[in-house]
């Protein structure tokens, strides 16, 4: 037999021990990759056999090629979820800081209390109309505390009285921020005069802790005057304004 060691194995014309020895390496790296197969007890279809085997091997190098691009496609999906679910954390995020708590207190005053006109004092508004967190401490030193960051909507109202003004007087009425005024107004009631009064509204940006008074005081009559007993006439509503 004159062929060459690799034509003998595939077409397998002779048992494997027959071939001749020229090539002795080869011989030996073939029946390696014969038994690696399972072909080595095959020598009467031994072409048949390693033909079967290595058909096999392509389907299973396919199904591996075809796994691993499986993967890889996996891998993106995986990536895409990813990034979708980072942009959900993101948008809930976003709600979480523009979530707004409502926040709605009404107060009045139901008995008189004095006030002359010298500094400004505190209104003790003391009837409470409502005020679900208790946000509002009562008394001498009345204050609301705000519960988060946002923008108040303060009206407040105070009616004097006086009897009949003889003189033009100058009422006024101011928000405080942690002692500070923010922002006030006032007005001149004139001579003859009943029952004179002084409003005001503002939206008052407060952060969480900070605290919120009303003050009056008034100037050109001898006081002290006293607010009217009226829960309807003597009133503060807070609201905070959600976007």
């Amino acid at each position: 037999m004159s062929m060459p060691l690799r034509i003998c194995v595939c077409l397998s014309l002779v048992p494997l021990s027959a071939c001749p020895a020229e090539g002795f390496d080869d011989r030996v790296r073939l029946s390696q990759v014969v038994e690696g197969l399972g072909c080595a007890g095959e020598e009467d279809d031994l072409a048949g056999c390693v033909s079967a085997q290595l058909s096999a091997k392509r389907g299973s190098d396919a199904i591996v090629g075809r796994l691993d691009g499986i993967d890889v496609r996996l891998d993106g999906v995986d990536t895409r979820v990813d990034g979708l679910q980072a942009r959900l954390a993101a948008v809930e995020k976003e709600n979480d800081e523009r979530r707004c708590t409502p926040v709605v207190v009404r107060y009045g005053r139901a008995n008189d209390a004095p006030f002359g006109d010298g500094a400004p004092e505190v209104v003790n508004f003391n009837d409470l109309v409502v005020d679900e967190l208790d946000l509002v401490t009562t008394g001498a030193d009345w204050t609301f505390r705000a519960p988060e960051d946002g923008v108040y909507s303060v009206h407040t109202a105070v009616e004097a009285d006086v009897g009949i003004l003889v003189s033009e007087v100058l009422f006024a009425i101011g928000l405080y921020v942690n002692g500070d005024i923010r922002s006030y107004a006032s007005h001149v009631e004139p001579p003859g005069t009943v029952y004179p009064s002084v409003g005001h509204s503002d939206d008052v940006i407060l952060t969480k802790g900070q605290h919120l008074d009303v003050r009056i005081n008034q100037a050109g009559a001898k006081g002290p005057f006293s607010t009217t007993a009226s829960h309807v006439a003597n009133f503060i509503s807070i609201t905070r304004l959600c976007p």
